[in-house]
């Protein structure tokens, strides 16, 4: 599961995944939105295999390919790729793909080899350090659990007590120490000056943790080292700070500096996005996107908002086009939503507020399909409003990475300059 308020949407999960499964992702970021649910999170249950306790895949299986202890495990060569797993599965999370050259297989009637394979999540039961996918997660917001013990609703039905709350604890209030730290060296080195020996170093350390920043562009996909990566961040500006101090000037030290800092702001602004859209986000999402585009989505709802239309009374069509109609053209409608966080639900009785104030009490007698028609017209501003929050999540990190590689292509030539 998915914890939606921590999720910042980078695709590492999946991206991770595929790359575990010789390319092919066990893990789709869409299902079904558990709202408030989970101890007040809002948990997306993803397109994974269950491993249920009692798979029905394994008791349809003719050949005893899939096995099940702990968790269900495909065996491959017991697998003949026939496909009574797929149609068993109910969740429809298991599927037939091409079987690579070194996958071991049963043989075939003419000694050949069967062409596909049964495929789904395994838990990355080859590694010893667990799922990728968890790994991968910079928030920590996706997590192996136990209905059982996180869900409250089947925790009642089960008559288990509800022990776990995992996801979502990456960024914590530590992280606002280095800041701290790197005011500190500051304010020191513009009342004293180092040793030559001493700022020196501490220009070598500045430089040393800047090529390690940039790395991090290459590794992110494939560890949590989002927290580091923060930390190590405000070090080296402690480090800068400590080496050269407040430079002006046309030298190449004045650009490094100037550059830094603002790898470092949009850094942090980037960091604010990770700590905060995710929560409003949530407030706007029934389900998980998937990987539709946004064209798509608003091209469905359209279509789906204009067809309700049809056969409608006199009425529901006076009111669509005297209120519907320009809640969803209004300007900034989707920013407005967006910086206002109200939910989804809460959008919708203020727009059936102002419809009841419209209509004054008249026609309540023909108003069928009116509840559908504003639940449709939130729906489409609700995906505006998620688009501005996903431009900043988005936009910020790239921004960072290009002003960063300008810091390290400044920090190039300020080491020949000073050579």
């Amino acid at each position: 599961m998915i914890d939606v308020g921590a999720c910042v949407q980078c695709g590492h999960c999946v991206s991770r995944c595929a790359s575990t499964h010789g390319g092919e992702a066990r893990l789709i970021r869409r299902g079904e939105v558990l709202q408030a649910a989970v101890k007040g999170a809002s948990w997306l249950v993803v397109d994974a295999c269950h491993h249920c306790d009692t798979p029905a895949c394994a008791r349809d299986c003719p050949t005893g390919a899939i096995e099940h202890d702990g968790s269900v495990q495909v065996r491959a060569e017991l697998c003949t790729g026939c496909g009574a797993c797929v149609k068993a599965c109910p969740w429809d999370r298991v599927e037939l793909v091409p079987r690579a050259s070194a996958a071991p297989s049963p043989a075939t009637p003419d000694g050949g080899r069967f062409p596909t394979l049964a495929a789904k999540c395994d838990l990355c039961a080859s590694r010893p350090s667990g799922p990728a996918c968890v790994e991968a997660c910079p928030t920590t917001a996706i997590a192996r659990v136990e209905p059982r013990k996180v869900i409250p609703e089947v925790a009642a039905l089960t008559g288990e007590r509800v022990v776990e709350r995992p996801g979502g604890r990456a960024l914590d209030g530590w992280l606002a120490l280095p800041p701290a730290l790197a005011a500190v060296v500051f304010a020191g080195r513009a009342g004293w000056v180092p040793g030559r020996g001493v700022g020196y170093g501490m220009g070598v350390a500045a430089a040393l943790g800047l090529v390690a920043l940039v790395a991090y562009a290459g590794t992110k996909r494939r560890r949590r080292a989002y927290p580091l990566h923060v930390m190590l961040g405000w070090l080296v500006v402690a480090a800068a700070a400590g080496h050269g101090g407040v430079v002006t000037g046309g030298s190449s030290g004045a650009a490094l500096g100037l550059s830094l800092l603002g790898a470092v702001g949009l850094g942090a602004l980037a960091g604010v996005a990770y700590r905060w859209v995710p929560r409003r986000l949530a407030r706007l999402q029934r389900q998980a996107p998937g990987p539709d585009g946004y064209d798509d989505r608003q091209r469905r709802l359209s279509d789906a908002l204009y067809g309700a239309v049809s056969g409608r009374s006199d009425v529901v069509k006076a009111l669509f086009a005297r209120v519907l109609v320009p809640y969803l053209r209004q300007p900034l409608g989707g920013f407005r939503m967006a910086v206002s966080g109200r939910t989804i639900e809460a959008e919708r009785k203020r727009l059936r507020r102002r419809v009841d104030d419209v209509l004054g009490g008249r026609g309540r007698d023909r108003l069928e399909g009116l509840e559908q028609l504003v639940s449709l017209a939130v729906d489409m501003r609700a995906l505006r409003a998620e688009r501005w929050w996903l431009m900043w999540l988005r936009a910020l990190p790239p921004l960072h990475g290009v002003v960063a590689a300008v810091c390290l292509a400044l920090l190039v030539v300020h080491v020949v300059e000073v050579w």
